[in-house]
């Protein structure tokens, strides 16, 4: 069975990720997203020179608007 990648209640689009560019690897590590497919993704992303921010390093409570990433 395929996952949802798109909810729509009475004509309204409440949750659309068919453009989702996320993957387990720019996602910081445990961070959980979903993907284009809908399909549950887990980061991988390991910061090891503290110069990097994957996606999830600072969005706890927080959407990113474009990549369908939401935590919280």
């Amino acid at each position: 069975m395929p996952y949802p990648n798109k909810i729509i209640k009475d004509g309204t689009v409440l949750i659309d990720l068919t453009d989702s560019t996320v993957t387990p690897a720019t996602l910081m590590l445990g961070t959980v997203a979903y993907g284009a497919d809908g399909s549950r993704l887990v980061g991988t992303h390991e910061d090891v020179d503290g110069d990097s921010l994957g996606y999830g390093a600072a969005l706890v409570g927080s959407a990113v608007v474009g990549t369908a990433v939401i935590i919280g």
